[in-house]
């Protein structure tokens, strides 16, 4: 069955910022062309690798972020490449890069360029800081990304410096605004006739993304700020049970949370708080009550089992949760009876590898990996001289060029 995104073509030229990006289009259905250097590197360096061996053709970085991709290997860097990449933006719909502001300009391959020879293309750069303002020459990773927005300084334990999330977090904000908006303007091209060029920040897309962060200061005149594993609402928390964590509610359904409580000996000191945290007028009441009824609740959490815990939350219709390892994760119950992750298949290595597959589900056009991670350069031939029409004479001269 057809993804959504058939028929759409897609140069990528993206590094770690914008990969996550082209992959959503990719299992989409588009069809996402990988541009690489011959020798490959970037992220196909990016550790760990496949059983351990170091190739260029196993990285796990590489396999999670090109799902359903071809790679064609040309060198833009030399004037011999400009021209089969300029036949491949002839025939392209979207073309997505995050390199640095202007390298591309200074290649002659800029959205200025290459939207005179093709005026309906989407060029969508994703990068730390966006294509001007003070900051957009500046080098930038992740983790500065995170700091700079806003994120870090809320998470982590109040006593201690501030902490990243884990996993790159500022990157895939980035490359869901660069799937949103390439698409909203594939909108306007099928009304207008014209492409565009999309200028995705980084840093921005963090700065419209930390939500009560926001509204707390220009509302409450209050900035927010870490607060361990209690949530900003107050209202939930994690706690240690006996042999795990459980995330629990310390204020839904409180008077059933309460009953459950004192039936185990726990909590009378409680009984005849407000509800919830927005009853007490004033923040550092409320957090202050908070806090003595999380440490309450922890006494009580660490009796029980977390499987316990959780389960028996669940059924009195208090959104517990057990904190999953991530083995625990891959034999989520959830996950598996909706087929999240799935086996595919590596014929160069005679196995099945398990991805994590669609977050969602769309019946008549599915969300799917199509095909595994390419091979560095797999589909060079296939695009080059079977829908390029290059022959195999000027195939071996770029070969011979280190331009493919």
């Amino acid at each position: 069955m057809p993804g959504a995104l058939q028929g759409l073509r897609v140069l990528d030229l993206t590094n770690e910022r914008g990969v996550y990006c082209t992959k959503v289009l990719a299992d989409l259905g588009a069809d996402v062309i990988r541009i690489e250097h011959p020798k490959g590197g970037g992220i196909r360096d990016f550790p760990p690798y496949y059983h351990g061996e170091r190739d260029a053709n196993r990285s796990l970085y590489f396999w999670h972020y090109n799902t359903s991709k071809r790679s064609v290997t040309l060198d833009i860097t030399k004037p011999r490449a400009r021209e089969a990449f300029l036949k491949l933006v002839d025939g392209a719909d979207v073309l997505v890069e995050s390199f640095d502001p202007g390298y591309m300009a200074s290649l002659g391959l800029g959205y200025a360029d290459l939207a005179l020879r093709n005026p309906k293309l989407i060029y969508t750069s994703i990068t730390p800081f966006g294509q001007d303002g003070p900051l957009a020459k500046n080098p930038a990773n992740d983790i500065v990304l995170c700091a700079l927005g806003g994120m870090m300084n809320v998470n982590g334990d109040p006593d201690l410096p501030p902490l990243a999330a884990f996993g790159e977090q500022s990157y895939h904000v980035a490359s869901n605004y660069g799937v949103v908006s390439t698409l909203a303007a594939n909108q306007y091209r099928r009304r207008s006739g014209r492409g565009q060029h999309i200028d995705v920040s980084t840093e921005a897309c963090i700065a419209g993304f930390i939500e009560h962060v926001g509204y707390f200061y220009w509302y409450n005149d209050m900035i927010a700020m870490r607060q361990g594993s209690l949530h900003w609402s107050l209202a939930f928390a994690v706690v240690r049970c006996k042999d795990g964590y459980s995330m629990v509610s310390i204020a839904h359904n409180w008077e059933d949370h309460l009953a459950w409580m004192l039936s185990d000996g726990f909590g009378e000191e409680l009984a005849g708080q407000p509800a919830r945290p927005t009853q007490i007028p004033d923040y550092a009441t409320r957090r202050a009550n908070a806090q003595r009824r999380t440490a309450i609740v922890e006494q009580w959490a660490a009796t029980k089992s977390v499987d316990d815990f959780a389960r028996e939350g669940q059924e009195r219709r208090l959104p517990f949760g057990k904190v999953l390892n991530v083995d625990e994760v891959f034999v989520n119950p959830q996950l598996r009876t909706r087929g999240f992750f799935v086996d595919v298949q590596h014929p160069e290595l005679g196995e099945t590898v398990t991805y994590p597959g669609a977050p969602f589900v769309m019946h008549a056009s599915p969300y799917a990996i199509h095909r595994r991670p390419p091979l560095l350069g797999e589909h060079t031939h296939e695009v080059l001289a079977g829908e390029l029409g290059m022959s195999e004479a000027e195939l071996a001269q770029l070969e011979q060029e280190d331009v493919i």
